[in-house]
This record gives structure tokens, C-alpha cells and sequence, in this order.
């Protein structure tokens, strides 16, 4: 489990019950779309519908440099506070990328996705 650095700005990125300091963070829902073209559609234009949604995510978190790597690929508990909002759902992270220097902090860009439903509130 990764050692974490207490956040002091309200950022926090909390997963599998383990708070890290959080310094930048996007949030992406795209829906698909389901062509439901048929031969009775007149002109040609195409006919759709929305389709599911896909909720992403990518934060940059700061650990201590000794710390073991943040758990991936497992389905846990996932809260992003930044800024003026919360996003709380389950989910995964499915990448990362890591930054540090010796005998510094490490900063870690993690991306993954929510599954299901996202709830969004403002933040405290």
C-alpha cells in the first residue's frame, strides 16, 4: 500500500480507502451512439440513439518516493475531490505514468474508469 502525503488544498484522490495528495485531474463522459438506421429513413441522414455512457478519469497523485506503486487493474472504491467537485463511483485504474527525481516526491498520472454510475457533488 502506498505511503500518502496528507492533502492540505481539499485535492483528494482517494482509492481503496487510501487518501493521496491530488494535483490535477480530468473527468471525461462520452455516450455511444446506436445507428438505428433502417430502409424506412428518408433522405441520408443517419438515425441514432445515445448509447451507454464511459465515464473517465487520469490523476496526478504525490507519494513518498519509498512507496510501493498504487494497486491497478482491480475494480475498488474511487473518490476525486478537486477543486469545486466530488466524482465517488467504483472503478479501475488501467494506466500510469511515473515522474520523480532522487530523493524527491514521485508524481504518478494514473488513468482509468468508473464503472456504472458516477455521482457528482459539489465539493466540501
Amino acid at each position: 500500500m502506498a505511503k500518502a502525503i496528507v492533502a492540505t488544498t481539499g485535492s483528494v484522490f482517494i482509492y481503496d480507502d487510501t487518501d493521496y495528495f491530488l494535483t490535477d485531474m480530468t473527468y471525461t463522459e462520452t455516450f455511444n451512439e446506436v445507428d438505428v438506421t433502417d430502409t424506412n429513413t428518408s433522405g441520408d441522414g443517419l438515425e441514432f440513439l445515445g448509447g451507454r455512457a464511459e465515464r473517465a478519469f487520469t490523476v496526478d497523485v504525490i507519494t513518498d518516493v519509498n512507496s510501493a506503486d498504487i494497486t491497478m487493474n482491480e475494480t475498488k472504491e474511487i473518490v476525486c475531490s478537486f477543486e469545486d467537485k466530488t466524482y465517488a463511483g467504483s472503478g479501475s485504474l488501467l494506466s500510469k505514468n511515473v515522474s520523480a527525481a532522487i530523493n524527491d516526491a514521485v508524481k504518478t498520472s494514473y488513468s482509468g474508469k468508473f464503472s456504472g454510475d458516477v455521482v457528482v457533488t459539489p465539493a466540501s
